[in-house]
This record gives C-alpha cells, structure tokens and sequence, in this order.
C-alpha cells in the first residue's frame, strides 16, 4: 500500500518516488537495443517506430534493424504464450488464453446482463465502467476482500456482485484478464536472457512495477541538463487557432532552416484539438507526395477506423434492413463505394432527389423497390442490388454465432459490389486489410459468446471500429505532433508545449466511483490523489524542460466567451505578453499580391424573358421578387432549389395542403353560408371526417411510425377544419356562396404568363364577390401593403380574376387557437380606402415587380434586411451574409 502525500513536507520524497519509477531512456540507447521495446500503448509502438526509422534515416541507412517495439498488452500476451509452450510448472496459472479488451468487455456485458436485480439504460457503458474498475483492482493491488465488507455505496456492492459473477464466468471458461495475468505471473514466466527496456512509462501501477523488475526492467528517467537551465520561452495568444497556427507555422520555418532538427509540438489535450490540428498541419505543411519531404509531419492521434468513408460505408450496408431512415437510403443511394457507382451516378443522384421530395422520413425497402421499378431501367445495376440485399435481410437467422454472422455480412458486402468497381489505391488496400483484423477480431469473440441477433452482433462491431485506430504509415518527417507524455520519448531538439492553461498538466483520470474512495487514495491510484497528481505533473514538466534545444510553452488566453489564465506549473507564463501572430489564412487563399490583383465589375441583371414567357413557379414568383431580386431570379430563373431534408412527421408544407383540399371539398358540399350553419353539430364533424378520409390517405409501405403520425395528423386536421367552420357560422357576414374552390387557370399580366390557383372565391348576397385565400401561418393586412408587397398574391388573384364583379379579399386565417378573418376592405369599415384606390396602388405595385423579373433584375436588395434573409436559402449563393459582416464588423449576424 502506498503512502498518503498529503503533507507539504512530503513534496520531495514524493517526486522521488515517481522518478524512481519513470522508464525514459536515450533513442541512441534504444536504437541500438537488439531486445524487445515495452512501451505503455499501441499509440506509443506507433510513434517510437517511426522516430526510430526516422533517425536510421537520418543516419543515411538504406537499411536497418527493425526495433522489436511491443505495447504493454501485447508484451503480457507474449510472456504467457511463451509460458504455456514451456509448460512452466511453478507459474499455476492453469487457462486456456488471455482475454482481449474486446472478449474482456463482451463477458462484463453479459454478467450485467444476466443480473437482474439492476436495470440500466446503457449496460455496455455500465460495462466500460465495471472493466476500468476492475482493473484498478488488479493493477493497484486493491484488497478485493475489502470490497464486499460493508460498501460504502450501492454502486460499490452492485461491482461486488458483478465482479464475483465475473470471476465465475472467466473460471468457467479457464480464461484470465491481462490486469490479473500481471499479477500472476511468476518471475520465471518474464525473465529472459537479454532483458527488455521500457520507455515511456512516467509512472507505472504495482503491478506493472512487479513485472518490471521480475524481467530485469530498470527504471530510468531522462538525463538532466547539464547547463542548469531548465525555462521556457514563454507566450500567450487570444485564442487556441492562433497558438495552434503559430506553432505549426514556427516548426516549418524550423525544419527548413535546420537540416538537423526534430522539432515536437506537444499538445495538451490532443484528442480535443484534432480536427484543428489537422487542419493547420496539412494546410501550412501539406500531405501530398508533392510536396518537401522535409514537411511531412507526424501525429500522434488515432483515426477511428470507423470514421473512414470506406468502413463508414461498409457498415452502412450492413446495417440494411427493412424499414431505414431517409438519410441513411440517401448516403447508401449516393455511394461511391457500391456496383455501378460512376456509370450510374447521375442517375442516382435523382433518384435521391426523387425520395427526398416525397418527405418521409422512414423508407420502406419494399417501397424503394417499387419506386425503382416504376422508374424504369435508370439505374439497373442500383436495382439489382437493392432487391439482392433485401433478400438476404429478410431470410437472416434471428440468432447465430458471431462467426455466422460475418458470413452473411461477407455475402451482403459482395451483393452490392463493395469496395466499388474504381482500381484500388494503397490507401484503399490499407483499409480493407484493417477491415479485414477487425472482423477477426469480432470473430474471437465466439470464445465468450453465445448465439447472437443482427442487431447485437453489429452494435459490436460497430464499438470495436470505433475503438480500432487507422494505421496511417508514417512520413519520413522532423515534426512530431504528440501529446506531453509522448514528447518525452522523442529527445526533441526544438519543443513547443501548447496548451498550458490552469487546467493542463492535471491527470485526465477519474478514480471509479465502483470502488472505495478511500481505498483507491490511499493506493495512489491516478486522479484519486490531488498531490500525487501534482508530483506527477511536476515531474512530467521537469522531464520536457530536459530539451536541450529551444523550449516553448505558450496558451491561448480564451476559447468564445471563456477566459484562461496560464498554469502555474511553469514559471514566468503568467506574465508574459499577449502575441499578436500572422492570421490563420487557408492555403487555398494565399497568394502573392501581384497574383491577386483581380478586377471586378456590378452584375445585377440575368437576360430578360421574352414577351409572354411562363414563369416557373407561378405567383410564388412575386411574392420573391418583392422580398428580393436575388431571390427570385435565384430560384425561378436559375432553378436553385435546396436540397430536401425530410423531418418526423409531416411537413408544414404538406399540412398546409390538406387543409386547402379538405376545405375545398368541403365547399363542394356544402356551397353556402345557409347550409353550413343548418348543419348540427355531430353531423358537420362526420362530414369532416367523411372528407378528410377520401384526402388524406395512408402512405404506400407505411411504416409504424409513419401509421401512428397518419392517425394523429387525420384527428388534428378534423379538429382544426372543425374549429374552423365553427368559426365560420360564427362570423358577422351577410349570406354569401362560394362560387369557386381551388380554381386553376393561366393569366396574363405585365408581359408574362402565371399559372395560378385561387383557394376560394365567395359571392356576397347583393352579387359582389370576394377572393379568399387561406393561410395556417401568421398573416397581416399590412402584407398587403405597397410598395413591394410581402403577400401580394391575393391582390395578384383579385387583379386578374375573370369577374367584374370582385370587391373585397381575405385571408382566412385557420387556426384553432386564434382564427381570424381579415378582409380589405372591412365589411363594417366604410371611411378607407375604396376597393378601386386599393386596386390602382396594387396594379402599379404588381407591374413593376412583374417588370424587374420580366428584365432580368437580380440585385441584392432584401426588402427587410437581415430578417429577409434569415429565412433565404441562397445566402452561400448571394454572399451577403459576408459583404454585411466586412462592412460592419461589429454588428451582431443571427446564426
């Protein structure tokens, strides 16, 4: 059991211990070892290999002895294969094979499982949780005795239970963890004539300590300076792009200014960065083969496999079944790694478009079918695969052993043609290997399993690609993006550490709330100790500041609206002076000046329509030209459209129609003011359901979902019309008809032709006649209002219906919460504006919103500023977005 530091007199026997404990050894050292190499993880055999062939390079070796570079794991692994064929009778482990982290995780899944005494939400995480937990145990030589004697907690005496079913299970099976195999292992077991070296371990468990110094393995820290001066450079820049881009700037003026230098930039937190990291590395650095050798970086993070388009698309397939969400056919659809995927690809590309268009958010397999049938031979070779695949999914097995399974995924992956019918490259060939071990990997999962379903087995499959890191083969490179431990390792000649706020340096691990505080205080366990931690960050600190070159340390002072202050733990940050460092610019923009000189000219205007033409899109078109040219030139002219995104349920859009067709109906039937009113009760509800049944029908290849929305969306529509024709009796009007429902017809104005449809026309006794138009959204009279109308579609409608006789309009505003009745003018108003004044502002106001899209007008002109184009979908088009924001820097743009 290790001491409690707590006491501050403690402080330098505590960072003693650690240094006692650090395996850091010189690369000359390691270069020449002929033994094997531990070092702490896949990552760290990945980076000590490449810096080990970078410096056999470097030497100007043409070839060189490959370094036997083993993670911890794997070392243990070894130790018990070479165990088990020595047949060693003083180790008394008496099993079969070591578990893997994937067989280790699949038997603490099904122990949870079977306890039924718990019932969790997310069991596999449950599982994550009791693994860690048990390997603390293990590693850190907790007492399990302990464990069970009066827990502190349920969560405590729930791993109790779990890990004696554990230990159950693995007996049963004569299996055993890599924690505990360390544990076990007898001297005799690890010992070996040429004794290994560890490198990159800045503390090891107990355990692993044990193990250690039963091989022979010596703890070595890396060598101090000799001159005494251990500071850094230090700097701080107003957020973490400009640090990331200054560093990754400095490292390439380094290497090309510097045959010698191994310059490292080490990364605090390097997982979060990533994307980041990425993105200035390949963008001032480069990672074509065109590009300087001497470029070519290294880092250090791990790709999930899972996250290649490749193996993205591969699981996709797999995933297949019956019934899938629009996005999920969408990305199958539009595969480049499927049969066929170049020759039909613009073909498919509308087919996609086709599905989107018809909002539902669930996709029927037997409805795609049929829709491709129906299509015809556009795209053969996408309909042969799909019905084979459909095939194979329907006749799967319920449940079958893992082994079984990658069988009939193998045939569903042939099926469709993956990885696609384009020649593969290295990169290509690189994946499906890896592809390839990771089902290997889910096959050995048999050894624990029992018979599995589809979607069990690829809910594993799914982890372990998330869990299995991409080897990426290494550039021959002088600048290593690593993490603070693994820099370390590297013996850099230039370092810069970014990242080195207040919060850095502390130990991302948490102790497990499955055991005892207490317990894992007192073992020194990582994150469990608050001094300890900071020993451990003192010594790692001590240990960079070993560089015998140009030492770096630098922070971005905040990230949005938060603030940072710099970490304690290196002297001198804290009150350096805020950098002002060239701007992060994407390559793609850079340019010299004189290449840049560009000259530019105002284009407002497309080519006009010749007299008469027909606009695209009907009235819609006014009603976008008035809001802004761009706008309608933009989507009427052009045809841009967006692309559709189907949403659960029904779209508005859709919502909108059936209450315009229910309605119209509806009027069919009834035809007057008199008999609407006459109606009881019960009777106009029938009706209303009667109407709205023969509308609003099931969708072919409904799926569950898609029934229950149907039923919700029939009884809300029969209550909203229902509310509304309440409403309707209700009104003050004089005894009126109506004459026309959803009447279509092409008309004539300024110059151009309009395809339109009046919702509804009401002829009021005395022979005068109303245009109304209906609206499920907010609606204003001021809509109605020249210049530039907002809705100007009832007015176009009144304008140019085939009647002398037309007075009045009205949005009839459904709604059944707030309906309401707006007609211009007024039936009780009799001072305003006449329906003639009203109708000469509106003519002049339609012909010259008619004239702009009769001559091409395609200016940026949004009637409304900022709230026009918030709901604009051409802004990447239009650009203003940008011109608003460089001419007013400081104004606020909503998301």
């Amino acid at each position: 059991m290790q001491p409690s530091l707590t006491s501050s007199t403690e402080y330098n026997s505590g960072l003693r211990e650690i240094r006692q404990r650090m395996h850091f050894h010189p690369l000359s050292e390691l270069a020449a070892h002929r033994g094997t190499i531990v070092v702490p993880d896949a990552a760290g055999a990945r980076l000590l290999r490449a810096v080990l062939d970078y410096l056999a390079r470097a030497h100007g070796e043409k070839t060189w002895h490959s370094a036997d570079i083993l993670a911890w794991p794997s070392y243990l692994a070894r130790a018990f294969e070479q165990l088990s064929m020595n047949g060693d009778s003083n180790a008394k482990i008496d099993v079969e094979f070591v578990l893997s982290a994937d067989q280790e995780l699949a038997i603490w899944e099904s122990v949870i499982a079977a306890d039924s005494a718990v019932s969790l939400a997310a069991p596999d995480q449950a599982a994550v949780l009791a693994r860690e937990a048990s390997r603390i145990v293990h590693l850190w030589a907790l007492p399990q005795d302990r464990l069970l004697e009066a827990p502190v907690s349920d969560d405590v005496a729930v791993f109790g239970r779990w890990s004696h079913a554990y230990r159950e299970r693995t007996a049963a099976l004569r299996v055993i963890e890599q924690a505990r195999l360390a544990t076990q292992l007898a001297p005799s077991a690890v010992r070996s004539k040429s004794p290994p070296l560890a490198h990159g371990f800045l503390e090891t468990a107990p355990a692993i300590t044990r193990v250690m110094e039963s091989a022979g393995i010596e703890a070595r820290r890396l060598p101090d300076r000799t001159d005494g001066d251990r500071s850094f450079d230090c700097r701080v820049f107003p957020d973490r792009e400009a640090e990331i881009y200054a560093a990754v700037q400095w490292a390439a003026d380094l290497v090309s200014a510097e045959p010698q230098a191994r310059v490292v930039i080490a990364c605090e937190n390097l997982a979060a960065d990533d994307i980041l990291v990425r993105r200035c590395l390949t963008d001032v650095l480069g990672t074509d083969t065109a590009s300087p050798p001497d470029l070519h970086f290294y880092l250090s993070v791990e790709t999930p496999l899972l996250r290649c388009p490749l193996v993205r698309d591969a699981v996709s397939i797999l995933e297949f079944s019956s019934v899938r969400p629009w996005d999920a056919v969408s990305g199958f659809i539009r595969s480049p790694h499927i049969r066929a995927a170049a020759a039909e690809r613009c073909a498919r590309a509308a087919f996609d478009c086709e599905l989107r268009s018809l909002g539902r958010y669930e996709l029927p397999a037997a409805f795609v079918a049929n829709y491709l049938a129906d299509r015809g031979a556009d795209c053969p070779e996408f309909t042969n695969l799909w019905v084979g695949l459909t095939r194979l999914t329907e006749h799967a097995p319920r449940r079958q052993r893992m082994v079984q399974w990658l069988e009939h995924f193998d045939r569903c992956l042939k099926v469709v043609g993956w990885p696609g019918d384009r020649e593969p490259d290295q990169s290509t060939v690189s994946i499906q290997r890896q592809w390839g071990d990771a089902c290997d990997r889910l096959h050995r999962l048999d050894a624990v399993l029992t018979p599995v379903s589809r979607g069990e087995a690829l809910n594993r499959l799914r982890r372990l690609l998330m869990d299995t890191a991409v080897r990426e083969t290494p550039w021959a490179s002088r600048i290593f993006v690593v993490t603070a431990v693994q820099a370390c390792m590297l013996e850099a000649s230039h370092l810069w550490i970014t990242g080195c706020r207040s919060d850095a340096f502390v130990t991302m691990a948490r102790p497990s709330g499955l055991l005892p505080f207490e317990l894992q205080r007192r073992a020194g366990v990582p994150g469990a100790e608050s001094n300890r931690d900071l020993f451990r960050a003192r010594v790692l600190i001590d240990a960079l500041a070993c560089s015998p070159g140009v030492r770096i340390a630098s922070y971005s002072a905040s990230e949005g609206d938060i603030r940072y202050a710099a970490s304690p733990l290196i002297s001198g940050l804290g009150a350096a002076a805020m950098r002002v460092s060239r701007p992060y610019v994407p390559a793609a923009w850079r340019r010299a000046r004189e290449a840049a000189l560009m000259s530019s000219f105002v284009d407002v205007r497309g080519p006009p329509l010749p007299p008469g033409a027909r606009v695209v899109g009907g009235v819609s078109i006014l009603a976008a030209e008035a809001a802004c040219p761009f706008q309608a030139f933009a989507r009427h002219r052009l045809l841009a459209t967006s692309i559709e995104e189907p949403r659960p349920g029904i779209d508005a859009r859709e919502k909108g129609t059936l209450v315009h067709r229910t309605l119209a109906a509806l009027w069919t039937q009834i035809r007057d003011q008199h008999t609407l009113a006459s109606l009881e009760p019960d009777e106009r509800r029938q009706l209303v359901r009667a109407t709205i049944s023969k509308i609003f029908k099931p969708l072919p290849f409904e799926t569950p979902l898609e029934r229950e929305v149907y039923f919700v969306e029939r009884d809300r529509l029969a209550a909203l019309i229902d509310a509304w024709l309440e409403f309707e009796i209700q009104l003050e009007r004089p005894p009126y008809s109506v004459i026309a429902a959803e009447q279509s017809d092409a008309v004539k104005f300024g110059g151009l032709e309009f395809r339109v449809r009046v919702d509804r026309v009401d002829r009021i006794e005395g022979g005068s006649e109303t245009v109304v138009d209906y609206k499920t959204g907010q609606c204003r009279q001021a809509d109605w209002a020249p210049p530039r109308m907002n809705q100007p579609q009832l007015p176009f409608y009144a304008l140019t219906y085939p009647s002398e006789k037309i007075d009045a309009i009205a949005f009839a505003r459904i709604d059944q919460v707030k309906p309401a009745w707006l007609r211009v003018p007024s039936e009780k108003d009799t001072g305003g504006e006449s329906f003639a004044e009203l109708s000469r502002a509106w003519r002049a106001d339609l012909e010259d919103l008619a004239r702009g899209i009769r001559e091409g007008d395609a200016s940026l002109d949004p009637k409304l500023g900022v709230q026009t184009c918030r709901y604009c979908e051409f802004d990447l088009l239009c650009r203003i977005t940008e011109a608003r924001a460089r001419s007013d820097p400081g104004s606020e743009q909503d998301d």
